[in-house]
């Protein structure tokens, strides 16, 4: 079993331990922890709106040069078959590859690719945005100080409104990274939605049921008038993030939107790690 520190997760919401009776999940011996997070979010019979799937190799005492970083750029280009005319945008601070698609010239048929340069520091990045609404995202970032060295490699793959071939693409993100190493964190998670607002009661039955089917322990839950979000620990999912005398690898949310007149699910292994 995998085991993260707690160091750099940001939100963790509080909650009373309480256990649901319900049908439990069947688990062949060579399912994996994404094959039973579909099988978790089938059971919730939610609408699927978009899947993610983020990889982070960490690489302790490490540091790349900018020519290194471009030679396995130009692998993760070819690795993940990224074609179309490549922007270069040399020296932007604060680049979120997630959201360069909001840039106003953006083109399907362009990649974007920033590249920072400085004395103790290189990063490049990089956002493809496919035809069909799909985002492929790379971070490849190196620093040091004085004798100090790190580096890593972010990998990050968001599929709209489908589940389709994620296990085989999260499969052959592995493989890719584990050319450079081994130590590996993944986030996986599973987005979708019921139309309408869902009433309290619904919303807490729900959440429970889907984590008795799992045969999850809720270990923290938050509540208000238009989300939830429990973290639990399930047996099943491998990965798991332990802080004081807590160890969860568990989270499903629910929000309802006004505005689009929808309640919003999320189920993640081993936290929630996007905005909800």
């Amino acid at each position: 079993m995998k085991k993260r520190s707690m160091l750099g997760i940001i939100c963790i919401l509080l909650l009373s331990y309480f256990c649901v009776g319900t049908s439990f999940l069947k688990v062949s011996a060579v399912e994996t922890g994404e094959e039973i997070l579909l099988k978790v979010f089938d059971k919730s019979e939610a609408d699927i709106l978009e899947t993610n799937v983020h990889l982070s190799l960490n690489l302790e005492n490490h540091f790349f040069e900018l020519k290194e970083l471009k030679e396995i750029k130009q692998e993760l280009i070819t690795d993940f078959n990224l074609e179309g005319e490549i922007e270069l945008i040399h020296n932007k601070e604060s680049y979120d590859p997630q959201i360069i698609y909001e840039h106003e010239d953006f083109s399907l048929n362009t990649f974007y690719v920033t590249e920072i340069s400085e004395t103790d520091l290189n990063q490049i990045t990089g956002t493809f945005i496919h035809r069909n609404g799909d985002v492929t995202a790379f971070i490849l970032h190196s620093t040091k100080y004085g004798d100090q060295k790190q580096s890593y490699i972010i990998l990050d793959t968001t599929k709209s409104k489908s589940y389709d071939n994620m296990i085989s693409d999260l499969e052959k993100s592995k493989n890719v990274l584990k050319k450079y190493g081994n130590d590996i964190d993944i986030t996986t998670s599973l987005v979708g939605t019921f139309p309408g607002r869902l009433s309290q009661e619904e919303t807490t039955n729900k959440i429970d049921k889907l984590i008795g089917f799992a045969k999850g322990k809720t270990v923290e839950k938050v509540t208000d008038n238009i989300y939830t979000s429990v973290t639990a620990y399930t047996p099943y999912l491998g990965e798991v993030i332990q802080y004081g005398k807590n160890t969860v690898n568990f989270n499903i949310a629910m929000r309802y939107s006004g505005y689009e007149d929808q309640t919003y699910l999320w189920v993640a292994t081993p936290l929630i790690t996007t905005s909800y």
